[in-house]
């Protein structure tokens, strides 16, 4: 498997990116729309001769956020371009496909995990279209991890190029593209950013080419976007300890990391005094987040992060309630979190509003979905889920110890631990960051010295 990960990206890469560049200065329009349709059509045609590259790309492209044209939310009378452009992808990935038999062993549990969970799901769905949209997410997520294992020596270049580009090169400019045409909407960013500050001190840390251009770009577009846009608590917690981690990975002297701690203390100093308001808020949050968590004090938890972890207790409870099998299992596909027994929210002192469900969830105390994998995947998958998907972070963090594959070691594990929730676009990427990470679990040692980056 050679990996020859193309720093700075390819011309195809940049004309895909130019095109959702114009579709997202002007929002959505009927520029922006044509723009993508034309190439989500070619990039159709080209998968069916074999080059998934343009499609990858307008699926990452894609998810930059949902305020402007892209493949996630441009239909075709009526269809949206993101169901038959990932159906494409697995059904001529699986055509494809070749698998040695570590990886069939695989198949026959994701199988036997699928068809166990939505027989259970049946029986505790929330209703029968949410029922079946779960069904149909989980049946993406574990055919593209398996369309990415059976063609490992496409795929996984192909994606660590492409996802390296998007760190480095794209998603930065289109976050200074998203600041100068906003008007005074705020400005939303989707879930897959998680993995731009998860993995960009890594890369940057890597011998690549442009590295002191793409530093200083940046550290720009982090100040620019404190300043104008937010920091979820969530993704400064993450960031914060991918340094810690590259700290204490690091082979440097003690002298050098001394001098490490002072860059980044005076860093930290200069990036608060230019946040916004709201920006200060999320890192005042995120501190007393992580000190009341491990205090044990939900109450004084700040609302969104306890909103999560009253998620994740009510999810084993409603588990226990059920029995003691169903801890072990989860409720399958479809079901949801129900506090109409427990009031924990109330409990804890919640009050929610339409940003942290519908009101029809609201109103009747019953949850389909959760904020994140943490608690999302108990209550759908119990037990044997949970521990599959510390399985998954397991395998993307044994990257890490190869130094080439650190940046994708260190950010996979977080990204699909905590990223894995409802949302057809999370299931895409955490199934591609999945694939990646298993990709490796065959290969020999000697094989894995003579990969190429």
């Amino acid at each position: 498997m050679k990996l020859n990960v193309g720093l700075p990206p390819n011309k195809v890469g940049w004309i895909y990116f130019a095109a959702h560049a114009v579709s997202l200065s002007f929002g959505e329009s009927g520029l922006g729309y044509l723009l993508i349709i034309i190439f989500t059509l070619y990039a159709w045609y080209r998968s069916f001769l074999g080059d998934f590259f343009p499609l990858v790309l307008v699926l990452i492209l894609g998810s930059y956020h949902s305020a402007f044209d892209n493949i996630y939310t441009s239909a075709i009378v009526g269809i949206k371009l993101i169901y038959p452009s990932i159906l494409l992808l697995i059904v001529n990935g699986l055509i494809r496909i070749r698998l040695c038999e570590k990886y069939k062993s695989l198949v026959y549990l994701f199988a036997t995990l699928f068809f166990a969970h939505t027989v259970l799901g049946f029986f505790f769905k929330y209703s029968l279209e949410w029922y079946l949209n779960e069904c149909f997410s989980f049946a993406v997520f574990f055919s593209l991890i398996i369309a990415v294992l059976g063609n490992r020596d496409y795929f996984v270049p192909l994606l660590l190029e492409t996802i390296s580009n998007y760190v480095l090169y794209f998603y930065p400019i289109l976050v200074l593209i998203a600041v100068l045409t906003a008007s005074n909407e705020v400005l939303l960013f989707d879930e897959f950013e998680k993995f731009y500050f998860l993995a960009l001190i890594p890369l940057i840390l890597n011998k690549i080419p442009n590295r002191v251009l793409l530093a200083t770009l940046n550290i720009t577009v982090i100040i620019i976007k404190a300043k104008y846009t937010y920091f979820s608590s969530l993704n400064i917690i993450l960031m914060s300890t991918i340094i810690v981690m590259i700290f204490l990975l690091s082979k440097l002297s003690i002298l050098r990391k001394v001098l490490l701690i002072l860059i980044l203390l005076i860093a930290s100093a200069v990036f608060y005094n230019y946040s916004n308001d709201f920006t200060k808020f999320k890192i005042r949050q995120s501190q007393i987040a992580i000190k009341e968590v491990l205090a044990g004090d939900v109450s004084a938890i700040p609302k969104s992060p306890r909103v999560r972890v009253i998620e994740f207790m009510l999810s084993f409870k409603n588990l226990r309630d059920q029995g003691n099998l169903f801890i072990f299992t989860g409720k399958g596909y479809g079901s949801y979190i129900d506090d109409t027994k427990d009031g924990y929210l109330d409990k804890y002192g919640v009050t929610l509003n339409e940003h942290d469900y519908s009101l029809e969830e609201i109103k009747i105390r019953k949850f389909k979905k959760a904020h994140g994998g943490v608690p999302y995947v108990p209550i759908k998958m119990g037990i044997i889920g949970m521990l599959l998907f510390v399985y998954f972070g397991i395998s993307a963090f044994q990257l890490s110890l190869k130094k080439r594959f650190l940046w994708f070691g260190l950010a996979a594990p977080f990204y699909i631990i905590t990223t894995f929730s409802y949302g057809l676009k999370n299931f895409i990427f955490v199934a591609f960051a999945v694939g990646i990470a298993l990709s490796f679990k065959s290969l020999k040692k000697n094989e894995t010295k003579t990969l190429s980056y």
